[in-house]
């Protein structure tokens, strides 16, 4: 992770960072192999467990991951305001917020709870 401030303004700032900076934000991923398997099972009626995969709910995960993203492009543009050296991934959220803005609420619009029911 490219982070271009001191350990301790870090600590001040109110977005959270992953545990373990390498992996992607809420990993959920399996190897390929797994997952070929994962649908032969499935395909074959083999399964009724996902392996702990749980079901989540889609419209408050998109809820938490927007609130999120509002609370970095506030704390960024805080940073910014204060002449502190940005990344250029944050840069590209301040300069493009509307447009990350627009996608969620398409999303909320087009992929309504019935759509997952």
């Amino acid at each position: 992770m490219n982070i271009q401030t001191t350990p301790a303004q870090i600590e001040k700032t109110s977005a959270s960072f992953p545990a373990i900076t390498e992996e992607p934000i809420r990993s959920n991923y399996l190897p390929e192999e797994r997952l070929r398997l994962l649908g032969e099972s499935l395909a074959k009626g083999d399964l009724t467990d996902l392996f702990g995969l749980m079901p989540f709910d889609f419209q408050a995960r998109i809820r938490d991951s927007a609130k999120k993203i509002l609370e970095v492009y506030r704390s960024t543009n805080a940073a910014q305001a204060r002449g502190e050296t940005i990344t250029p991934a944050a840069q590209w959220l301040l300069d493009n917020n509307y447009l990350v803005e627009e996608t969620i609420f398409q999303v909320k619009r087009d992929l309504p709870r019935r759509f997952y029911r």
